[in-house]
């Protein structure tokens, strides 16, 4: 039996969503043990992965017997609803007070008296009273004070029976906050069901899994107080006893009164329900619904020996505890437990013992029998030797050491990271020990950010570890006995090392998606990589494209919409759409995310690029390095620099299979890329030219190398599969060219938004001089000229090579060789001469001479405005 999935609702940053479990079968059928039967629970800091572990631990481990409203402060219940709730009250007994105001005389101050002590006898269930002509003489039977405690109890809105989560709710106005958790349990015939078998006769039609319904909530009519009454009136009275009327002022008065009333009034109810939580069956204890779960959490906080002066011995204590499972250990403790009598038996009838006992008690034993008329039993020893107090005895005398026998070193000595890493491998062992004889009971344990104080290699071998000891254990259960099934294992982590171990399918992403509100995403799901799709012959991977035939799949038929203006658009349901065989795309996708994903799972913002250079370029822009701060038209690049931005190397073909991604995590992000026309529109250019080397000819043909560039094909995939101009030749797609990548980007002020989706892609324009490459564009808008074509002496390239040499080491390469096969060189002849392995150097030289900002190209300009730009959740599509 395994917990295989958990709906949360009101609690804390979950306002309704949930968290499904990894669960691997017993039989080997499949592909067994992909996931390890391990669930990683990813987020960043305050995302709610400490509230998923307090939440399981307050409901399921029954060695947590605190109080409800202990273990579910005001706090817990979410903070939207808490908000709406309270706003209600205040406007309803604002209201009221208004109302009473114009019935009543006005009073004197109201005061407290013994008398409030008392019921009242009033009804205190009475509907409100409607202000105007409705109220009748009745009404003179009750005080303000009554009256007003009677809205109160009614804001409070208990219910006999939990609402259906999906369903409209009946009750008039807003109801008071409550948390509510579905369990659902997944079991097999051949389990052992005898601790569930009850709940499963409960329905005519026997349930595919076993399901619960948790619901923590305010309930004045469930609480078994005879001074109810009297708190509802004395919570009326230090509401009117406020002297201004300002609302402004009461308002405050009224928030503690409800949240103290609510707190008063809080109780828990657990129902046994059918799958579709429909029909609800109360259980009487909530602890007879604990028992049924053998729940441990390895928390974050673990005490541990980080100095000589600790004296925890906390990784003794969990080795005595792993060996105390060993079958051997009752023996060995019987045999202990003889010997240490013998011992005790010695001591306490030594000889010296008993005749210094007498010796120090004789007088007072003298003087209390005087007055016991002559009674004075003797006083000894004895000796009661059990195995707890054997366990004391090796807990406190028991040291874990380090090394060799002649050479060891305590607890401490190795480290808070070692000692860590030690510490939560014992006690993950000790509780699949404790697995095998929790017949009946449903295994579920939770290791809360096991990375505290393990360096990233560490944290790879840890995880590694339990995924293997998991797939051991659930190998064994495989071929055990029908009672022994593998336990529900969740991890939470915001390392991106154990991100990285952890397959795509393992992962359950915790992100924003409101202001105080997270998501959990099942990425495997939301991919909707079914492991029943059927296998086709012809996959391609997501994202590619056959750029010989330039003929589109029916992916791409699907993803292409045209507007009135003819230009096509992407249809951004179309990129959610499963892209053929389910096992070819899982793979596909589970080598994006071992290359890049962990980077991605925690970033503000994402960049995708191609190269090397683009990275080195666009960090070293973002981190400012080696340019001013204080140019404020580049503000935007500071509030880059205060996010967590990741860089996404992808080349130029595989960007668009990022998307489905980034937008099921909803992360902002931009795809720089290069427009890749072909090379050889130049290339023809000047050949055609080659025997004129006159600057003026050059030139001239420069506008006719711009007129062709305009004309020829884009190559680059990830621009075809975005953008193209709508129309078709025949059943063709027609060619998507220069000129019309040009247009698109001039209608929407040089970025290309996906609709309805957070990601934009970018590339170089006729704004940046025509250019084919980032280099290309950081020259063409460093030295300012027209475009790429212009044709410029080689005195001309000499001066500026020697001004980016200003400033930089002498020992630095230079930023480029001026090539020698014409007197006329154009930009597009520079780069091309870097091309071959010049380009780093090329861009060192940018960024050591300090022009990083002055070369930024305006497409990527607009890349980074348009990124550093906040987006507001809630506006999504």
């Amino acid at each position: 039996m395994n917990i295989s999935k958990m709906r949360i609702k009101g609690y804390r940053r979950f306002k309704d969503t949930t968290l499904t479990f990894c669960s691997e079968p017993t039989d080997k059928s499949g592909d067994a043990q992909r996931d390890h039967g391990t669930t990683v629970l990813v987020g960043s800091n305050n995302s709610g992965k400490t509230s998923i572990v307090e939440l399981i631990h307050n409901m399921l481990d029954k060695r947590n017997q605190a109080n409800v409203s202990t273990r579910f402060p005001f706090d817990d219940f979410n903070l939207d609803e808490r908000k709406e709730w309270l706003e209600y009250c205040r406007n309803q007994i604002n209201q009221f007070l208004l109302s009473n105001t114009s019935r009543h005389a006005p009073q004197e101050q109201v005061h407290l008296t013994d008398s409030d002590e008392q019921a009242t006898g009033s009804e205190p269930d009475s509907p409100q009273k409607n202000d105007g002509d409705s109220h009748n003489d009745d009404t003179n039977d009750k005080s303000p004070e009554d009256e007003l405690a009677a809205v109160i109890r009614n804001l409070l809105s208990g219910t006999d029976k939990p609402q259906q989560l999906d369903e409209e709710k009946d009750r008039q106005g807003i109801e008071s906050p409550e948390v509510v958790a579905d369990f659902t349990i997944d079991y097999t015939d051949q389990d052992d069901l005898s601790e569930i078998i009850v709940y499963l006769l409960s329905f005519e039609a026997r349930p595919t899994s076993v399901n619960f319904r948790y619901v923590i909530s305010a309930d004045p009519s469930r609480i078994k107080n005879q001074d109810l009454d009297a708190k509802f009136r004395v919570s009326a009275k230090r509401i009117m006893q406020v002297k201004d009327d300002n609302e402004k002022t009461r308002n405050p008065t009224i928030d503690e009164v409800m949240i103290d009333i609510f707190m008063y009034c809080m109780v828990e109810d657990v129902y046994y329900c059918d799958p579709q939580f429909r029909d609800f069956i109360p259980i009487d204890s909530i602890n007879a619904f604990k028992n049924l779960f053998n729940c441990h959490i390895i928390s974050a906080k673990r005490n541990l020996d980080d100095t000589a002066g600790d004296h925890t011995h906390a990784l003794s204590s969990k080795l005595i505890n792993l060996v105390s499972n060993n079958p051997e250990w009752a023996e060995i403790m019987n045999n202990m437990r003889n010997q240490i009598m013998v011992i005790m038996h010695r001591l306490c009838y030594s000889q010296e013992i008993v005749e210094e006992a007498q010796k120090r008690l004789n007088p007072v034993i003298q003087q209390i029998s005087s007055t016991n008329g002559g009674r004075a039993d003797r006083l000894f020893l004895n000796g009661k030797i059990t195995e707890d107090s054997i366990h004391q005895f090796l807990d406190a005398s028991t040291v874990a050491e380090f090394g060799e026998e002649d050479s060891a070193l305590g607890e401490s000595s190795q480290g808070l990271g070692y000692s860590n890493l030690i510490l939560i491998i014992l006690e993950f062992l000790e509780f699949l020990e404790t697995c095998k004889t929790s017949t009946g009971k449903v295994n579920c344990i939770i290791i809360e950010e096991p990375e505290s104080h393990m360096h990233p290699q560490m944290q790879c071998v840890f995880i590694r570890y339990i995924f293997q000891e998991m797939d051991t254990y659930i190998a064994m259960c495989a071929d055990g006995p029908a009672d022994l099934y593998p336990p529900t294992c969740l991890i939470t982590t915001h390392s991106t090392q154990i991100v990285r171990e952890s397959s795509i399918s393992q992962m359950r992403i915790l992100r924003q998606t409101e202001a105080h509100l997270t998501d959990i995403i099942n990425l495997i799901e939301e991919l909707r990589i079914a492991e029943n799709e059927p296998t086709g012959n012809n996959l391609q991977k997501p994202g590619s494209l056959d750029n010989k035939s330039n003929q589109t799949t029916d992916c791409d038929k699907d993803q292409t919409t045209s507007n009135t203006s003819g230009e096509a658009t992407v249809n951004a349901d179309a990129i959610r759409k499963p892209l053929g065989n389910s096992e070819n795309n899982r793979r596909w996708y589970e080598i994006l995310f071992d290359l890049n994903f962990a980077d991605i799972v925690f970033a503000d913002k994402v960049i995708l690029f191609e190269g090397d250079t683009e990275r080195m370029y666009l960090q070293a822009l973002i981190r400012k390095v080696g340019v001013d701060d204080n140019q404020k038209q580049y503000s935007f690049l500071d509030n880059l620099r205060k996010q967590y931005i990741s860089y996404v190397q992808v080349g130029g073909r595989h960007a668009f299979a990022y998307i489905r991604l980034l937008d099921i995590l909803k992360i902002k992000s931009v795809i720089i890329t290069d427009i890749d026309y072909s090379k050889s529109v130049y290339d023809r250019m000047r050949t055609a030219n080659k025997t004129d080397h006159e600057l003026e000819a050059a030139n001239k043909d420069s506008n006719d190398v711009v007129n062709a560039v305009k004309q020829s094909e884009v190559t680059n995939p990830t621009i075809n599969r975005l953008i193209h101009n709508g129309k078709t030749q025949g059943k063709k797609k027609k060619t998507l060219h220069v000129s019309d990548v040009y247009a698109a980007y001039e209608n929407r002020s040089g970025i290309y938004e996906i609709p309805n989706c957070q990601v934009a892609v970018s590339c170089q324009t006729d704004k940046d001089g025509y250019a084919r490459t980032l280099e290309e564009a950081m020259l063409c808008t460093l030295f300012q000229l027209d475009n790429v074509f212009v044709a410029k002496e080689k005195s001309y390239w000499r001066d500026k090579r020697d001004e980016l040499m200003l400033g930089m080491s002498c020992e630095a390469n230079m930023p480029f060789p001026i090539p020698k096969k014409s007197t006329s060189i154009c930009i597009h002849d520079v780069v091309d001469s870097i091309s071959n392995g010049g380009k780093t150097d090329f861009m060192y030289s940018i960024i050591l001479s300090g022009k990083s900002l002055k070369a930024m190209p305006p497409y990527i300009e607009h890349s980074l405005r348009w990124l550093s730009q906040d987006t507001d959740c809630s506006k999504e599509g």
